[in-house]
């Protein structure tokens, strides 16, 4: 199993799998929505998946 995506102790998937994730729920907004829906929707996964980075990067200084 690779590093990303093992299981640690705080977390249930890694980030690797997250951002797959967010990527496979963007393409589905995209693909289904328009207009401001689809602004919206898309901001809102931006702003989850800049969320699973920090906390990940927060995560490995702990670490040290």
């Amino acid at each position: 199993m690779s590093e990303g995506n093992e299981r640690k102790a705080g977390g249930v998937i890694g980030l690797r799998t997250a951002i797959l994730l967010f990527v496979g729920l963007a393409a589905v907004a995209i693909a289904t929505l328009r207009g401001a829906a689809l602004w919206f929707a898309l901001l809102i996964i931006g702003a989850l998946a800049v969320k699973a980075v920090l906390h990940h990067l927060r995560s490995r200084i702990e670490e040290r």
